[in-house]
């Protein structure tokens, strides 16, 4: 069983780098100060035991260093009972909209492990909080 869900995991993350500007994005959320919006792709997410798995896309829309990340697109494993969420990877493009070069990628379990916890977000109060409900919603 964990085998599978590696193997999962590592086949979306390739995924990021090969397919990452042939995601379907809908915008969910737009944070208060217009300075990034809020994507998931519909049709990646998936339910795996009790959790759901999707493809979030955070774009940057006010960048204030040229030399900064304007997109990145995170792998995400949520608890609709309990409305928590993990990272599980993260690709950071150049670019709006996941385009551009890749400046960075790496899997959260592996790279930063302390930062592989649940975060538990309000669903009304927080943009995290209105993506995890609109996913657990498609589930």
């Amino acid at each position: 069983m964990k085998k599978f869900i590696l193997f999962i995991i590592i086949t979306f993350f390739i995924s990021t780098n090969t397919y990452a500007s042939k995601f379907n994005w809908s915008k969910v959320v737009e944070s208060a100060d217009n300075s990034t919006i809020f994507y998931i792709d519909k049709r990646t997410v998936f339910k795996f035991g009790k959790y759901i798995y999707f493809w979030q896309l955070s774009d940057y829309i006010k960048v204030e260093d040229p030399e900064y990340e304007k997109s990145v697109i995170t792998l995400m494993k949520a608890d609709c009972d309990r409305f928590e969420v993990k990272w599980i990877s993260i690709a950071a493009y150049k670019k709006n909209m996941g385009k551009g070069i890749l400046m960075d990628e790496f899997l959260v379990p592996e790279y930063q492990p302390s930062e592989f916890t649940w975060k538990k977000y309000d669903k009304t109060r927080t943009n995290q909080g209105v993506i995890i409900n609109k996913a657990c919603k498609l589930r």
